[in-house]
């Protein structure tokens, strides 16, 4: 069988304390990152800035929904390098067929409900939204002082807070933005 966690990672998690130079911190935000991404039903690394060294140009496809507005998750207005509707390439900038629409395209005809859309573009965030950073600071931090329950319990850690799975703030935020980018939201 194969361990998901070496016996050395666990005995630097032992011995690490919040002064502690070792990568425990790393493999702690690397968690909490993906943590969040489950949490939103999203990619990993969907929050990732478009910039900072990661180039996010990409083709997505999406579905119409019956109306002539296409949501399109973050890309970075004016990125888009091409685009087609039902395999025909569309002329970039031609007005006459579509424009962009804080973070949809306004397609210039009536869609049906099934008109697939692809778009080559750099996606992702300008940055990384503040509520996202918090929230994961958070939750990062509950889950270091989490692992030794023993001391948890001698701080005065309450029972109800050692039980719960999320701090508040990362459980809102995660909610907000599942709502919003969810690929099982079928009505966004």
């Amino acid at each position: 069988m194969a361990d998901y966690v070496s016996s050395a990672v666990l005995q630097q998690i032992a011995e690490a304390d919040e002064s502690s130079t070792i990568d425990v911190f790393d493999r702690l935000a690397t968690a909490v990152s993906r943590q969040f991404d489950r949490e939103c039903e999203v990619a990993n690394d969907f929050f990732v800035a478009a910039v900072s060294g990661n180039p996010g140009i990409a083709t997505r496809t999406f579905i119409t929904n019956g109306t002539r507005y296409l949501a399109v998750p973050p890309y970075e207005s004016g990125s888009i390098t091409e685009i087609t509707i039902d395999g025909n390439a569309v002329t970039l900038g031609d007005k006459d067929t579509y424009r962009e629409i804080n973070g949809y395209l306004l397609l210039t005809r009536d869609c049906s409900e099934f008109t697939e859309v692809s778009i080559t573009a750099r996606f992702g965030f300008a940055a990384i939204p503040a509520d996202i950073v918090q929230a994961c600071i958070e939750q990062a931090l509950f889950m270091w002082r989490r692992k030794d329950l023993a001391f948890a319990d001698m701080s005065g850690v309450s029972a109800a807070a050692l039980a719960a799975e999320f701090t508040p703030t990362f459980e809102a935020v995660a909610k907000r933005y599942r709502e919003i980018y969810s690929s099982r939201n079928y009505f966004a």
